[in-house]
């Protein structure tokens, strides 16, 4: 995987990014179904949500190490690929690629839908991670953005052992209509997590 566009980011975020990532990756390799098994309410509950609003090519950044996510089965409509820094050799069952958030590896307007699934707050870059989503979705398409809320909002600074950031809806709103989507929707899903939809607003 080419980290090239790490040397443009914050180096002290990168820094910690690199620490975080040994860690996530040894953690979940002992707890892989945390966020993604069949029996976790949430899981269940956002599949449900990308299954009613999402048709077409769907791209899911920081896909994990898992074969198949389980917000991925049961998604006729749905074309899926994903990207993730850790490799580890797994065999997906969707395309997938090595590669970073902050640089996806796709042309312009690929895709119907970006989803963040958990991700985005371990990112070195949350706005360029999304102004790339912008990039790689067709005019009009969804983002799908599933976080667990922190209020008030904390920003720069690790706030736990295991992210970079922590987010409230009303800063992922505002990050989003800067960059050029409409924000859709905001359902709430069980133990402090929600899921913000927005749409990408036409550009040339």
């Amino acid at each position: 995987m080419d980290k090239g566009i790490l040397s443009s980011l914050d180096s002290n975020k990168v820094e910690l990014w690199e620490k975080l990532q040994k860690f996530d990756l040894s953690w979940g390799k002992e707890h892989e179904h945390y966020y993604t098994d069949e029996m976790r309410p949430n899981g269940i509950k956002f599949a449900k949500i990308i299954r009613e609003q999402l048709y077409g090519k769907c791209l899911d950044v920081g896909c994990g190490i898992l074969p198949l996510p389980y917000y991925m089965k049961d998604q006729p409509n749905i074309e899926f690929a994903g990207i993730d820094p850790d490799d580890e050799g797994v065999e997906r069952e969707f395309e997938f690629k090595q590669a970073l958030g902050e640089e996806l590896p796709f042309k312009d307007k690929t895709f119907d839908g970006v989803i963040f699934t958990l991700s985005l707050d371990h990112t070195v870059d949350p706005e360029l991670c999304l102004t790339e989503a912008h990039r790689v979705l067709v005019n009009n398409g969804k983002l799908f953005i599933w976080f667990a809320i922190c209020i008030p909002y904390i920003g720069d600074g690790q706030p736990d052992r295991w992210h970079l950031w922590r987010f409230d809806v009303g800063y992922l709103e505002k990050i989003t209509g800067k960059i050029g989507f409409k924000t859709k929707d905001v359902p709430f899903l069980e133990q402090g997590d929600c899921v913000l939809i927005c749409e990408k607003q036409e550009v040339p």
